[in-house]
């Protein structure tokens, strides 16, 4: 009795030093046996200390990796890290048990996504032979914080570069506009003249005469030359225009507008327009209306550019759907209230796009119509799209046509009864 007294005495003391340690350990033998585990590994892997494992094959499924990591591993490891999807936390599980009225708790009841950053040491000890200590720690707010502040030095990379190249591409907008207007007055200035000096040369010849005939042909082959102008110049002015909003966008004038009301009446102005002569558009509407908060010019600039896209990426007649789609809510990263928002899709039957293109089809300056585009309408959309606090994405497969959809949050008086 008096030999086991001191050796109790000792495991005891052992077992509470363990369990006052800072980091969480499992110390395991070569049969799988869990010598210890203490109560901080407990706590993270969210398992209950008052029903001890006895063996690695006793975890439950979640922690079947983990076992199987310290099962097989027979060299000591430094340093290295595991993910593992465990059940939400108690306090988690009671507000899902005892839902309240906010709609988004119930979403905290999903497995949540664990880093444990770990050390595995392997020892023969006596009497205890081969004798593994896992000493890990929860670093996944660690790495969050990492590749936030990686982002947030990126971002900050990023948006130096875009200032830079922002205020080069408002100087050169500025220092082409002048001249490109000029050029488009002296070839409007032109054609008057070219008309008015065919008109007085007709009423001093003739038309039947030889000479007017070939000078009116030779008119005629200087006013398709100066027509040609007209439409560079033109294309120039875009160009120019595009340039500078992509550079400095103007500040937005935001509205409330009845999402569904709002691009029926946008889509029956533009199907008068000659691009959109043979367009086909049908809509799937949206049970109720729902206001959205936008500034009116360029969501019209937004959708223009979608519905230009759609005509042009399709054969014969192009047919365009439009159709809506709700979610939510999500909580705000800043108010933490409840968001819904609306989705509309923007469906046409075209050729597609491969997987190369997609990735680059939101980049300033990228397009796939070669010499007839500048490459910053959708561009423009994106970055319009998230002044809006929502979003725009895209998704395509060749030979299958393409589905652009806007996301934008509803006005908070908007709140739909149902989603889906």
């Amino acid at each position: 009795m008096t030999s086991g007294a001191p050796r109790s005495l000792a495991t005891h003391w052992m077992t509470t030093v363990l369990d006052e340690l800072p980091s969480a350990l499992m110390m395991v033998n070569a049969a799988g046996d869990l010598l210890h585990m203490n109560q901080k590994a407990y706590a993270l892997l969210g398992t209950e200390a008052m029903q001890p494992f006895e063996r690695l094959e006793a975890f439950p499924p979640y922690l079947q990796p983990l076992a199987t990591l310290i099962a097989t591993t027979q060299e000591t490891i430094a340093r290295s890290q595991i993910e593992l999807l465990l059940p939400p936390s108690p306090v988690e599980m009671s507000l899902v048990e005892n839902p309240s009225s906010e709609p988004s708790v119930v979403e905290l009841a999903s497995p949540r996504p664990v880093t444990f950053g770990f050390s595995l040491t392997i020892r023969h000890l006596p009497e205890m032979g081969q004798v593994k200590f896992f000493i890990f720690s929860d670093i996944t707010q660690v790495l969050l914080d990492r590749q936030q502040a990686e982002r947030i030095k990126d971002e900050l990379f990023q948006s130096k570069k875009l200032a830079a190249m922002g205020a080069m591409i408002t100087g050169v907008a500025h220092e082409l506009n002048n001249p490109v207007i000029g050029i488009s007055m002296s070839v409007e200035l032109a054609k008057m003249k070219l008309a008015k000096t065919h008109k007085h040369i007709a009423e001093q010849i003739g038309l039947d005469d030889p000479f007017c005939r070939n000078l009116e042909e030779m008119f005629s082959v200087i006013g398709q030359e100066m027509n040609r102008a007209t439409d560079a110049t033109r294309r120039a002015t875009v160009l120019v225009r595009d340039l500078m909003d992509y550079a400095k966008p103007a500040r937005m004038t935001l509205e409330p507008v009845d999402w569904g009301e709002f691009l029926q009446k946008f889509v029956a102005d533009i199907a008068q327009q000659p691009v959109f002569a043979n367009a086909q558009f049908s809509w799937l509407p949206l049970e109720c209306p729902l206001l959205v908060k936008v500034d009116r010019v360029r969501m019209e600039q937004v959708f223009y550019n979608l519905f230009k896209n759609a005509t042009e990426a399709s054969e014969g007649q192009p047919h365009i759907e439009i159709g809506f789609q709700l979610s939510g809510p999500v909580a705000d990263k800043r108010t933490k209230e409840p968001v819904y928002f609306v989705h509309c899709l923007v469906r046409d039957e075209g050729q597609g796009m491969p997987p190369d293109v997609l990735e680059q089809i939101f980049e300033p300056f990228f397009t796939t119509k070669g010499r007839g585009g500048v490459g910053l309408g959708l561009s423009i959309s994106y970055k319009t799209m998230e002044m809006h606090g929502g979003a725009l994405s895209v998704e395509s497969q060749p030979g299958q046509g393409t589905t652009f959809t806007v996301t934008l949050p509803l006005a908070s008086d908007s709140v739909p009864r149902r989603i889906g």
